[in-house]
């Protein structure tokens, strides 16, 4: 592992953060921000393992900046609670926005489009 153990939150840290979480959104049709700990990324994982939707998890509490990446997750999309889950690039909320869309008919539509890419 290459650089300083020792930690601040510098501009530059937090750029590096922005740059791997912009990462993360793009690497796959569907990336839930999440902790293992947390009992709405339970539900959140289980209605898109229900859709058969393949999603990328990023658990905060394994990554070394989660703590920075929730904070940059928050300043993005207006809530740093988790789950955050991101559609095709765009965070669509969390569980309870994810339940909303699917009870509406319009999560699997959105999810369509992803086995179109």
């Amino acid at each position: 592992c290459m650089g300083s153990s020792v930690s601040q939150s510098t501009e530059q840290d937090m750029t590096g953060t922005q740059t791997r979480v912009q990462a993360y959104i793009r690497s796959s049709c569907v990336v839930m921000f999440s902790k293992k700990s947390c009992p709405y990324c339970v539900y959140a994982k289980k209605l898109f393992k229900e859709l058969d939707q393949p999603v990328t998890i990023v658990d905060l509490l394994e990554q070394p900046d989660g703590k920075k990446m929730q904070e940059f997750l928050g300043n993005m999309t207006g809530a740093n609670t988790v789950p955050r889950v991101f559609i095709n690039g765009e965070c669509i909320g969390g569980y309870t926005d994810a339940k909303k869309l699917h009870d509406q008919g319009k999560l699997r539509e959105l999810l369509k489009k992803c086995n179109n890419k």
